[in-house]
């Protein structure tokens, strides 16, 4: 489990969080695919342009948000408003997903794992040694005595060997990650992939992957990197510090002189490499610094904000914040200034609400900027 403050302190504070796995990629590698592969790649292609027009001012449906008390140190829930609906009460809570909201409590000495409803009542009790929040469906759960996924009842419904892997991650796109140790002198975990079936599609063999994402996956050895599809078949290859994850359909991809551009799904640049640093494509825009300074572009590659902040994150539910003078607000995808640049830390909007923090203190802001909840 993660300490809420921690975790978005390290996704704010540098550009690089938002790219985290590398590898490079070049037409002539690209231009041996199939008719067939192009086809899938063209209609993908497509699909992405639609999901992302429609997604620019979608709300994430988040019925109930967590919070720290910082007299008990214990988590209940706000809704929307800011009103508290679960008194604190637990040792760990998030955000519910999917309808439910996963929380930890310590019993006889023992972190335990389970699942409330929106009343603060166990739908399915706390019983696991970890969990992970649902995704398509199901968790990711383990006990002393098995590792696998249980769906939305509690019931499991893949259940692996504590011998066979180590760790278990949610499923995205139908396959889920899971992890192996390696021998002692190895303290890297092995990475590979199952299906829903819990078939082992892509042995643990890599030393870091990504969770899949327009069917392909980026993985490395740790010194290439590999872009994969759901049968492990390499369609890429190259330095595993060259290239970003796939968002939205294109990714980023760093040349001979250190400079950063974009390919598409068939490896062919559509935004030339001219950038010192880029992040990832969100809602149509991706952050990109120029003279040391970071700025958005579209799609087509024009700067649509000019670069003007020290640190930028990328845009969610219509906003992204930005850095001026060690101070972090809230920019629209116009470049208007929605909320003043007031805060030390800010998380991205989710559900309407975003974290931000000041002297350490946990509030919430809607996307008006009004505080509507402060964690006393």
């Amino acid at each position: 489990m993660y300490k809420r403050y921690s975790e978005i302190l390290l996704r704010t504070l540098v550009l690089s969080v938002m790219s985290t796995l590398f590898v490079a990629c070049n037409q002539a590698e690209q231009g041996d695919k199939t008719g067939q592969e192009e086809e899938r790649v063209n209609q993908t292609e497509d699909n992405l342009s639609d999901e992302i027009d429609q997604s620019y001012f979608e709300i994430a449906d988040v019925p109930l948000f967590s919070y720290r008390d910082s007299n008990s140190g214990l988590y209940g829930y706000i809704n929307l408003d800011g009103e508290v609906i679960i008194p604190p009460q637990f040792d760990q809570a998030f955000d519910f997903v999917e309808g439910f909201g996963l929380v930890t409590v310590v019993i006889d000495g023992m972190i335990s794992s389970g699942f409330i409803d929106e009343k603060g009542e166990y739908i399915i009790g706390p019983r696991f040694v970890e969990a992970s929040e649902f995704s398509e469906g199901l968790a990711a759960v383990s006990t002393d005595q098995m590792i696998g996924y249980i769906n939305k009842q509690g019931e499991i419904v893949l259940s692996f060997n504590i011998d066979q892997f180590d760790r278990v991650f949610p499923f995205s796109e139908g396959m889920a990650m899971v992890g192996k140790w390696g021998s002692e002198d190895d303290w890297y975990m092995s990475k590979g992939f199952i299906n829903r079936d819990g078939d082992v599609v892509i042995e643990p063999q890599f030393r870091s992957a990504a969770d899949f994402s327009a069917g392909l996956s980026l993985v490395s050895d740790g010194e290439k990197g590999f872009l994969i599809d759901k049968q492990g078949t390499i369609i890429n290859e190259g330095p595993r510090d060259r290239m970003c994850l796939y968002s939205e359909g294109i990714a980023c991809e760093k040349d001979e002189n250190e400079r950063w551009g974009f390919i598409n799904l068939s490896g062919e640049i559509v935004i030339d490499h001219q950038f010192e640093r880029v992040g990832e494509f969100s809602q149509g825009l991706a952050p990109v610094k120029l003279n040391s300074l970071l700025g958005f572009i579209n799609m087509d590659g024009e700067m649509v904000i000019e670069p003007r902040y020290e640190m930028a994150s990328s845009f969610s539910e219509g906003l992204a914040w930005v850095s001026v003078d060690e101070k972090w607000g809230a920019i629209d995808r116009n470049g208007n200034i929605v909320i003043e640049e007031y805060y030390e830390f800010a998380d991205s909007f989710n559900g309407g609400l975003a974290r931000v923090f000041n002297e350490g203190k946990e509030q919430f802001v809607n996307q008006k900027g009004e505080v509507v909840f402060i964690a006393e």
